[in-house]
């Protein structure tokens, strides 16, 4: 079970879960600094029934792994920037795999101008991707 959650304005939770007693959970908060650039911290919690010795050697290789998960997100976001200032655009397109997305530009907009958040686009939604 994957599920990613918001929480307004700059909270994301990513949660890996395999049965009852095994999982991560990726908390990322994001801090703009100005326009252009933002600082990321995240917390990685995980839990298996493995013994702890085995958990303790596995500490360096999750760390890598979500550094590398940040990076590639970095570099998404940084040719999406790059995209913006050399064709501004007013009107963006959207799929179906960016529905968390949309609902959170609704979100802040919402909160940027001290508006109800729209109900429409609260609570849980399934998303089933096949690789």
């Amino acid at each position: 079970m994957h599920t990613d959650r918001y929480f307004a304005p700059n909270i994301t939770q990513v949660d890996y879960h395999w049965g009852e007693e095994s999982g991560f959970v990726f908390v990322s908060v994001i801090s703009p600094v100005d326009e252009y650039s933002s600082k990321l911290y995240t917390c990685i919690s995980y839990k298996m029934p493995i013994p702890k010795t085995f958990l303790n050697w596995m500490r360096p290789f999750v760390k890598l792994y979500t550094k590398a998960v940040n990076l590639q997100d970095i570099k998404v976001m940084r040719e999406q920037r790059r995209g913006r200032e050399l064709a501004p655009v007013t009107q963006f397109h959207s799929v179906r795999a960016d529905m968390a997305h949309v609902a959170i530009d609704k979100i802040l907009h919402a909160v940027k101008e001290r508006e109800d958040t729209p109900r429409a686009i609260l609570g849980t939604r399934e998303m089933n991707f096949d690789i």
